[in-house]
């Protein structure tokens, strides 16, 4: 019977019997059955390795670490193998063990927490580059005073695209718990009015309904029959139109303050006015 009929070792990963020559026992090479335990058992050896440097189980310790003291891959670099550049390393044990690992940007923000040498730092490197009178500088200002610049910074801060959208009353920064119910009626700072607001802005996708004007922060949502007067009306949104200030200055300096109404409205948008 041939030798190679024997089985004279076993797998060190399986235990599956196997022939391997002399040479290759005494070499202690060749003692696996197949490639796939020859590269499981690498891996295996390489895991309990992390393991001793670490000192405890390496998966629990970089969940541990990672997610719950919320060091980067490189700090954890640092810790087990004493340098900072192996932090791929670690970012790849991490895939393979399924440690959850942050997105892009929550990991950008972790870098600037609690940073403040490295946030006074990139402070000064703006100023240096952006500052007044740069290259820099001259160049965004002239995208910012272009017409297509301006219309995309009006669309992205509309509706609920706008951080303060839907913020009223005691959660709004601008709430002042001095003043009265009655106060807040008279100078129309209550949510129920920012609320309407909107609602008409919204309906007149934030436009002047008479010069179509868009621009951000220029807008009036005004009262077609008067605050004071129609109580009733006050927060219907039927009775609310868009203007800018503009249209709104120009309109009240015809037709005065308090009893205005649609008769008005109506002349003003589309009859002759003298002024």
């Amino acid at each position: 019977m041939s030798n190679y009929n024997k089985n004279n070792c076993k797998c060190k990963l399986c235990d599956k019997g196997m022939y391997r020559k002399p040479y290759e026992l005494r070499s202690g090479k060749l003692l696996f059955c197949s490639k796939k335990c020859s590269d499981e058992n690498k891996a295996k050896t390489n895991y309990n390795n992390m393991c001793e440097r670490v000192g405890c189980d390496f998966k629990v310790w970089l969940n541990q670490k990672y997610n719950m003291e919320n060091l980067n891959s490189r700090d954890l670099a640092e810790i087990a193998y004493g340098k900072r550049e192996n932090g791929p390393n670690i970012t790849n044990w991490m895939k393979k063990l399924g440690v959850p690992i942050r997105s892009r940007t929550d990991a950008v923000a972790l870098q600037w927490k609690d940073n403040f040498e490295r946030k006074v730092n990139q402070s000064i490197k703006i100023s240096e580059v952006m500052g007044a009178g740069t290259d820099g500088r001259v160049r965004l200002t002239k995208i910012m005073q272009s017409e297509e610049y301006r219309t995309k910074q009006s669309v992205a801060k509309t509706g609920e695209r706008n951080g303060m959208y839907g913020i009223t009353g005691e959660k709004h920064p601008k709430w002042n718990s001095e003043l009265t119910d009655e106060d807040r009626i008279g100078s129309r700072k209550y949510p129920e009015y920012d609320s309407w607001r909107r609602k008409v802005f919204e309906r007149d996708n934030y436009t002047c309904q008479r010069c179509k004007c868009r621009t951000g922060g220029n807008l009036n949502a005004h009262h077609i029959n008067g605050y004071h007067w129609d109580e009733n009306s006050r927060m219907e949104v039927d009775n609310g139109i868009t203007l800018c200030n503009d249209c709104h200055k120009e309109f009240h300096k015809l037709y005065g303050y308090g009893n205005n109404d649609l008769f008005q409205f109506s002349q003003y948008m589309y009859g002759t006015v003298t002024k």
